[in-house]
């Protein structure tokens, strides 16, 4: 499986809004608004829906056991990404 980070996702974002031209191309060839791509390549929201799918990604939750006091928790990799 591989994960990136949030932060790594919204720089790919940003890359793929230059390369339509700007964020008001890029919103129209998806069919959603300037705005709604303006504050998820902000980093206001969490991208999402149609722009996610563009970028060939898909939301993944994860779950971390965390350690109780006498105990270890098993360390995992994470590839640099971010828990939500």
């Amino acid at each position: 499986m591989d994960l990136i980070s949030n932060e790594a996702l919204t720089h790919a974002l940003r890359e793929k809004i230059c390369r339509h031209g700007g964020t008001s191309l890029y919103a129209k060839y998806l069919g959603v608004s300037c705005a709604f791509i303006s504050r998820m390549a902000s980093g206001q929201r969490y991208i999402s829906g149609r722009v996610l799918e563009d970028l060939g990604y898909q939301r993944v939750v994860m779950f971390r056991k965390v350690c109780r006091k006498g105990t270890e928790a098993h360390p995992i990799e994470t590839s640099g990404a971010s828990l939500l």
